[in-house]
């Protein structure tokens, strides 16, 4: 069997299943197949992102053109910014016109992340193991007498605040809103250029959370109904962390402490004053202590709950053991 065969036939494979069960075994008969496990990789890994959405191709391929295989390493290339944004069109409609013709809806869809052969993570991970991973998110730890042995004084004591989670992911000139699953909300696509700025054209991951304000700044509504039937002048993006966006994508960056993440982001919305006049975002209430005194002032002076932050505390997938909520 060729390539071509081989690809075509396992797409049109995908397509022809029912059940799970039917696609379980398809993927299991390609099991050992580098360049189908690649395919499935870039087709539904949360992460990769090659944001070609907006591509068009100028061909439909050809009745004897190449195989998609000549063509994966575009994937890799576009995936890592070896190109701009026009240099991987450029490239992608280059390679449609020399494709196969049935191979140029796969590479496409893919290219596109519209790929849809109706597989979920369990049946990808029951094949090769832990190929797909969950969305990356961190949460903090529920205070234990255990837990806040890993917490060195000074720290930071933060208001924890409620919310709708959301992940605003910046790689130079695009920005992207998501929720604790991974899953896109473009209601905040209007702030796109305010993250733009502030992430200085860099590959940032803001973490923090979606409320809705009123005309006095005073938080009214914390719930994902609220911020999808609010108007969005009034939903305000509270930010708590950055995170390199290489990190993040590998679920963990243990190159830069909590302290400078914190920095940080008051360090880029010092840079980004001139530019986002009226910004979208604000830091969550914080202090810096030097014992649980401070952390018990800081509660009762602002009635609220607290998360409490290890200074050298990196960032990871999960729950980390640098963070500790504390309750009033």
């Amino acid at each position: 069997m060729t390539e071509i065969a081989k690809i075509r036939r396992f797409a049109n494979e995908l397509v022809d299943a029912t059940t799970s069960t039917e696609k379980l075994i398809i993927l299991q008969n390609h099991s050992t197949d580098s360049l189908i496990k690649l395919l499935v990789t870039f087709a539904y890994d949360p992460m990769i992102q090659f944001d070609m959405k907006e591509w068009t191709p100028i061909k439909t391929g050809k009745p004897h053109g190449m195989g998609l295989p000549v063509f994966m390493h575009l994937f890799e290339e576009i995936l890592n910014n070896k190109h701009t944004l026009a240099e991987s069109i450029f490239a992608c409609n280059l390679a449609v016109t020399h494709m196969n013709e049935e191979e140029v809806p796969i590479f496409v869809a893919v290219m596109k992340n519209e790929c849809d052969w109706g597989l979920d993570v369990d049946i990808i991970n029951n094949v090769w193991h832990n190929l797909i991973r969950e969305y990356p998110i961190q949460y903090a730890s529920e205070y234990t007498e255990e837990n806040i042995k890993n917490i060195s004084f000074p720290c930071v004591v933060q208001q924890r605040m409620n919310g709708v989670r959301v992940n605003v992911i910046v790689r130079g000139e695009v920005a992207e809103f998501k929720n604790a699953l991974g899953e896109s909300i473009h209601k905040l696509d209007v702030y796109a250029d305010q993250f733009k700025i502030l992430a200085q054209n860099g590959a940032i991951v803001f973490d923090g959370c979606a409320v809705v304000v009123d005309d006095k700044m005073n938080i009214v509504g914390t719930t994902l109904d609220d911020i999808m039937s609010a108007d969005v002048s009034h939903i305000r993006l509270m930010l708590w962390d950055t995170v390199r966006y290489d990190g993040f994508v590998q679920y963990e960056d243990t190159r830069i402490g909590y302290n400078w993440r914190y920095n940080g982001i008051e360090h880029m919305m010092l840079l980004a004053a001139d530019k986002n006049k009226d910004p979208c975002y604000s830091m969550v209430r914080s202090e810096v202590v030097s014992d649980m005194t401070g952390v018990t002032k800081f509660i009762e002076s602002n009635d609220c709950d607290v998360i409490i932050k290890d200074f050298a505390g990196t960032w990871r997938d999960g729950i980390t053991p640098f963070e500790v909520i504390i309750r009033k």
